[in-house]
Formats: C-alpha cells, structure tokens, sequence
C-alpha cells in the first residue's frame, strides 16, 4: 500500500515533479541526526557537486500515527515554499513503499548546542550572539510572513551552513496561521520581568495549581488542537518541554508570538549556558515558565533587557514582532540589509569533500529504519557535532504533560 503525503487530488506542478528522486539515485553514507519524524542521512547524488542531506521517515511509523503523517505532510509542504538564505532548499523528495523523505542541502557544521558546547565556558560572547540571532530573526520573519508558525525553535534544531550562516530545521511541529504582516505587536514598552505585578503572577500561579488536571487531559488540547482560522491561533500542545511558551502551558491558544518565547529562551542559553525555566523534571519546568523570572548575573546589558521583553509571560506584552526587535537597543547600528552578504562567520567549519566521501560504506535506508524505529516517548536528538549528546524532551500531545 502506497502512502501519499498529498492532501488533495491537484495534480502536482511541473516544477514540483522536477523534485522527485529515486531512491537508487541517492548514496546514504551516515547518520547525521534522529527526531520525533525520520532520521537524517548524510547523502550523495551522482551528477551533484555537493553532499546533501535525506530526511527519511518510515510510512509504518506513520500509519500507526496519524498525527505523523499529518506533520510530515505539513512539513513537506512548508519546504516547498520556502526562499530564504537561512532556511532550507528542497533539493528534491523521495517515495519508496517503505519509506518517504526529503532531500536538503547538508549543513557540515553541526548545530547551535554542539557549538556552544566547545566554547569557553560552554558559552557564546554577546558579539557572537548577536550574530546569530539575527540571522534567526529573518528565519522567524520570513516564517511568519508565510503564516508559519515554527514551534521548535531550539539550539539543536539551528544548523551551521558551510559558509558559516544558520539555517533552521525541522518543520514537523509547525503550523500555517494567518500571515503576519510587518506591523508592531503592541507590546508596552515599559512591560519586562522587573515590572511585571505580584498580584499577577499570584493569579497566575493559583490558576495553573487549581487547573493542574484540566490541562492534562483537557478537552480542547485533545479534541479542538489545530487552528482556528477565525482567531488565527492554535491550540495544539507541541514543543520542546524547556522552551514551551506559557500560553501553550495554559491551553488559551497561541500564535507567532511562541516563536519569540523561545528565542527568548534561546538567547539566554546562549549566554548563560542553560536555559532559564529548566526543573528537575517536568512538572517544575512547567511550573517555573508559568511563574518564574530569568535570573541574570552582571551589570543590566541590552542583551539581558532584550532577553526579558521576549520573556515576558503575557504575549500580548511581549516583543512580538521582527519589527520590533530589529529596533531593540542589542541590534543597534546592524546593517540589516547586509547580513546574508557578510564574508566572515564567526565559524565557517571544515569543507566537506566528495572525494572523502568515496570510500564510505553505504547504508541501505529502508533497512535501516525498519531495524532503528523510532519511538514518540523520550526522543533522544543526536549531536552533529560529535559531541555527547544531551536529552530534550518533545512534547507533542497534551496528554505526555505530566
């Protein structure tokens, strides 16, 4: 039986059947990453001058899944569409009876956490982090002005292209929202962890305690996920648990405005090297986004400041808009226009050579994934960098919260 990852009857552009690939013309040399969706292989493509990269995702898997099929459906759709320097570039896709997957440019320079993890410290200076994170910026611009709404935006999930500049991965959690515009989301410009009221965050915290069991098991989370397109949010409860927006938490809908949650997040774990609401498990993680504030040592930069606006609990208060924090203090004097353009990253790995590649063993993918299943519970992401990995876990159903 043939699984078909397209939604509806239209036959396919002549420009999207130019993407189709035979398995037979691809040579899987290694494992380069696993998820929640597929594995990732380090690949080769006769006639190609460069190594590229194969998605595969096993339709047994998705079968006994539905909401599998549905992410990589969405995820196959989303890279179609995309046209940024930051963001992938479908090469081409691949159906077998066995397996389905996608083919990317490889990015030889691992990710953001393996990175970090060789830094002094396990650390990145602020020079560096600004740096990155604009580049993440146009990422998530680009994004939200096609109505996606990311959702997994973690170290891991952040590549390292051969000419040093990011690319962020991983669609599977994604969701289409009405596109956002280039407009300000209104945020006060006062709001921040310094100023938000006791008052509040006791509300909250006594809301959140009282509601411990609705949220596990609510109704909506479980049969209303998805969007609603009158409001232009979701209320499905995806995620990775250390960087779940409080919205998400609460189940009152979210849109856009996760994504810079978890930048938030981000750019602190860069700094600090951990991320601001991590617990002892994930019951405390929960706890602690809904009711705690980042904790900063030093003298108030603008990186802290910038770190708090994007933190702040309430999104109708929070920076929401690439607007706005393009005009934020830490990015002050970026010539954004010239970002992708600039010659030097802060680290351009090692050229990948085909040559090198030759005398590597190839590795039959189907056989692989029937052998290396990949289970929803406790989803390891192996490192690219060579570094030991560290666990994150997914969270993708409302009913895994606690």
């Amino acid at each position: 039986m043939r699984l078909h990852l397209s939604e509806g009857p239209a036959s396919p552009s002549p420009q999207q059947d130019d993407l189709e690939m035979k398995m037979d013309e691809l040579r899987a040399l290694k494992v380069v990453g696993k998820g929640a969706m597929g594995t990732v292989f380090l690949v080769e493509k006769p006639g190609c001058d460069r190594p590229l990269a194969l998605k595969a995702m096993s339709k047994s898997v998705m079968e006994k899944r539905s909401g599998r099929l549905k992410g990589a459906r969405t995820e196959k759709e989303i890279l179609r569409s995309l046209r940024h320097p930051f963001l992938p570039n479908l090469v081409g896709h691949v159906e077998t009876d066995k397996m389905v997957g996608w083919v990317v440019d490889y990015c030889p320079g691992g990710d953001l956490n393996a990175l970090r993890r060789i830094q002094p410290d396990r650390t990145f200076p602020e020079c560096i982090i600004r740096f990155y994170a604009a580049e993440i910026v146009l990422a998530l611009e680009h994004l939200h002005e096609l109505g996606v709404a990311y959702r997994d935006l973690k170290p891991e999930n952040i590549l390292v292209q051969a000419d040093g500049h990011i690319m962020l991965t991983d669609f599977d959690l994604s969701t289409r929202l009405p596109p956002r515009t280039a407009q300000s989301s209104n945020a006060a410009q006062d709001s921040g962890p310094r100023t938000q009221r006791r008052s509040a965050t006791f509300a909250l915290m006594t809301s959140w305690m009282t509601s411990l069991r609705s949220i596990r098991v609510s109704p909506v989370n479980r049969k209303g996920g998805g969007t609603t397109p009158s409001s232009g949010r979701s209320n499905s409860f995806v995620g990775t648990e250390e960087y779940v927006a409080p919205e998400m938490l609460k189940g009152d809908g979210h849109d856009f405005a996760v994504d810079w949650w978890a930048m938030g997040v981000l750019l602190y774990e860069m700094l600090c090297g951990k991320t601001p609401f991590m617990g002892s498990n994930r019951q405390e993680t929960f706890y602690r986004i809904l009711v705690t504030h980042p904790q900063f040592t030093g003298p108030w930069t603008p990186l802290h400041d910038l770190i708090g606006r994007l933190l702040v609990k309430d999104p109708h208060n929070r920076l929401g808009s690439a607007e706005e924090i393009k005009r934020h203090a830490f990015f002050k004097g970026l010539a954004w226009e010239s970002i992708e353009t600039v010659s030097r990253a802060p680290f351009v790995p090692s050229p990948v050579s085909l040559d090198d590649l030759s005398s590597i063993q190839s590795i039959d993918v189907e056989e692989y994934l029937d052998h290396n299943q990949i289970r929803s519970k406790d989803v390891k992401k192996q490192m690219r960098g060579g570094c030991k990995s560290e666990t994150r876990k997914v969270v993708t159903d409302a009913f895994s919260m606690f």
